[in-house]
């Protein structure tokens, strides 16, 4: 049977009065809850992209706002997913001050993806530096992840968001995996403070397993299919036998709405959706919003609408483009330098803008690898007119845009 298992405090071991959930919250949410969620949340599913997909095929991730079935009694549903969890919540200063009731209506995001992998590895396996554990990097370690250089994001901080947006520091992830296809797995997983109840200290995270005998020993994640189909009645996901992940964030924090999470979408992930690399799906009340190659609207503000419409230029321009600057100098900075463009590109770049026309530039560049020479790469430049010295160019590397973008103060770009 599925229940919460909470680890007790060893009276001997330092103790941890805040959480990583904090240091998250303090210096990595830009934007709000529900950027933060669409940031992490697409990021990991298109990591999770399978070798095997066809290349014309998008990853797909599918959102949902609505409501746990309960069948007419929330007390019923909080009883049979969280009774033992309501009594942790319910002590003060435990990181939970939004904390839900036990006769609560529990609403509910489901945040799904498909043409992916799903969590994999062995689950039962310890954690191995720089293993490829996708399972026990993702569900059991704080600011640990199996992202190597070539992949998106932060290194394993950002997951943290999806127990934050839950009053209940709560989620559930319901994966079908490539490695197991024919064996689903459930687990939950919880986030408070160092906590005492009933004179017992416990440590700050708790799992819904079904066992967890020691812990020493592996945490045993649900495999019964009663159980999770008891969870998938409660919950109503969309995935059947597909591969990937589904995630389920209970008590959903009230600044993770429909507005916000359709803001956040195409503002932070028009390219990869107009490139084809990408399909949203956001469903409210029964109606549902697909953002594809055919349909990325403006939203109104002018900044991200010129981006989109530049964006959607952008991915249309699949020839090399005619202008290539010279690299820099292997071994030094890779700052481009008047020498770099030659006096033709630069007048024609000119032109092109003064005209109000768009133009692409392809900049040559060498990057360093440290266990080899230095390799001749390049990455393009798509460039507009713009009417106010305020605007700020985009990142964009492999689908993702990079925030807080600074210059280089290494000699050398080291990969």
């Amino acid at each position: 049977m599925a229940k919460w298992h909470f680890k007790k405090h060893d009276p001997y071991d330092d103790i941890k009065a805040s959480t990583a959930s904090e240091s998250f919250m303090d210096g990595t949410v830009r934007g709000g809850m529900a950027t933060a969620l669409i940031r992490e949340g697409i990021q990991n599913a298109l990591d999770a992209r399978r070798d095997d997909l066809p290349q014309q095929e998008p990853v797909r991730v599918r959102l949902a706002l609505t409501r746990a079935h309960n069948n007419g009694s929330a007390i019923t549903l909080n009883s049979d997913w969280f009774s033992e969890l309501i009594p942790h919540l319910h002590k003060p200063d435990v990181g939970a001050p939004e904390r839900p009731t036990r006769d609560e209506h529990c609403n509910i995001l489901i945040f799904e993806d498909f043409g992916t992998t799903g969590l994999t590895g062995d689950y039962k396996s310890p954690y191995e530096p720089d293993s490829d554990n996708n399972f026990v990097n993702f569900m059991y370690h704080e600011g640990i992840t199996d992202k190597s250089n070539n992949k998106r994001g932060s290194r394993g901080v950002g997951k943290i968001v999806f127990t934050m947006a839950s009053r209940a520091r709560t989620f559930f992830a319901y994966t079908i995996r490539q490695n197991e296809p024919d064996a689903p797995i459930l687990i939950g997983k919880n986030l408070l403070k160092f906590r005492e109840i009933n004179g017992i200290f416990y440590r700050g995270s708790a799992y819904c397993l079904e066992d967890w005998p020691d812990a020493n020993k592996p945490r045993l994640p649900i495999t019964n299919p009663e159980i999770y189909h008891q969870f998938r009645n409660h919950f109503p996901l969309s995935r059947k036998d597909e591969l990937g992940l589904s995630i389920v964030i209970p008590f959903l924090d009230s600044t993770v709405t429909y507005e916000e999470l359709r803001y956040a979408t195409i503002s932070e992930y028009h390219y990869a959706i107009l490139s084809g690399a990408l399909e949203v799906t956001i469903i409210r009340d029964g109606k549902e919003e697909i953002f594809n190659t055919s349909y990325v609207p403006r939203i109104g503000k002018n900044d991200i609408d010129a981006k989109i419409d530049l964006a959607r230029w952008a991915v249309t321009q699949t020839a090399p483009s005619p202008i290539i600057t010279e690299p820099p100098e292997k071994g030094e900075k890779q700052y481009l330098k008047p020498e770099h463009v030659s006096n033709e590109s630069r007048n024609l770049i000119l032109e092109t803008l003064d005209q109000r026309q768009r133009i692409a530039v392809r900049l040559q560049v060498y990057v360093h690898p440290k266990n080899s020479g230095p390799i001749l790469t390049c990455f393009d430049v798509f460039l507009e007119y713009s009417d106010t010295s305020q605007t700020k160019p985009v990142f964009i590397r492999a689908l993702l845009p990079v925030s807080n973008v600074k210059n280089a103060k290494s000699a050398v770009a080291h990969e």
